[in-house]
């Protein structure tokens, strides 16, 4: 099994250096892979393949090798979805204001309702 030879591999690393390589530190120590263990599996276990980093070094150098993310400025799925949800009650809205106030307005065509033609004239 892999984890506990990575275990031996990490203690052999900090043995050898003691310290962190970049601060000098001797706090919180992690054993780094110099050479990716994805990119480099035949060499994943040999200790020249690593050196020693304190907690802070570990994570800004993984922050340093991290692939650059390109974000489109495009809305994402959701957010597209709930302005399609928001536009579609509007539209739910209006069609039934229209409906009332369309039979407000064919009751008052027909002298029954003044105020109906007032408030659709009124209308937006």
């Amino acid at each position: 099994m892999a984890i506990p030879k990575l275990k031996v591999w990490a203690d052999a690393v900090k043995a050898r250096d003691g310290k962190c390589v970049d601060c000098g530190t001797d706090e919180d120590l992690h054993a780094h892979h110099i050479k990716a263990k994805s990119s480099h599996p035949e060499i994943s276990l040999d200790v020249s393949n690593g050196k020693t980093l304190c907690y802070r070094c570990h994570k800004a150098e993984h922050e340093r090798n991290r692939p650059v993310r390109i974000r489109s400025n495009r809305p994402q799925r959701r957010t597209l979805q709930a302005r399609i949800k928001g536009l579609e009650d509007a539209l739910k809205t209006a069609n039934l204001k229209i409906r009332e106030l369309s039979h407000k307005v064919g009751v008052c065509e027909r002298g029954s309702c003044q105020t109906a033609i007032k408030a659709f004239r009124s209308f937006p």
